[in-house]
């Protein structure tokens, strides 16, 4: 149910096809039309990511410019650094999303996978019980 690669016997026991899940199938086509999507990396790496933040300097840095920005105190330096700063407090806070994002997919997708399973089990269970009850 798990598992990302399924293999299919036919009648003589041999493999004769294989069965992937769709997270498999994007990976090993890389034909994902989302391309926000972070694929390649596990589910460790992607909540690490989701959860990254500024270096405490580079926040303490960040808080006491923008602290003297507020009293429009900046040198022409500090307002770069200010302004680099906040281009890398953007792109990390998009790059989070994307993360999360990919997380969500992620448990989405597992849980389908789930259910689907779920439902192709019970129903072959209730065809193969009716072709049981159904000989003479």
């Amino acid at each position: 149910m798990s598992e990302s690669v399924q293999h299919i016997t036919n009648a003589q026991g041999e493999k004769a096809g294989v069965l992937l899940n769709l997270e498999t199938y994007q990976q090993l086509t890389k034909l994902s039309a989302d391309t926000e999507l972070l694929i390649g990396l596990s589910l460790d790496e992607l909540q690490a990511l989701a959860e990254t933040s500024l270096s405490p300097k580079s926040q303490i840095e960040l808080d006491n410019l923008l602290m003297k920005n507020v009293d429009n105190q900046l040198s022409n330096e500090e307002s770069e650094t200010l302004d680099k700063l906040l281009i890398q407090v953007d792109q990390l806070n998009i790059l989070k999303t994307r993360a999360r994002y990919t997380l969500y997919l992620r448990f989405y997708n597992l849980l389908s996978s789930f259910f689907l399973h779920s439902f192709f089990l019970i129903n072959w269970k209730l065809c193969h019980k009716k072709q049981l009850s159904t000989k003479y």
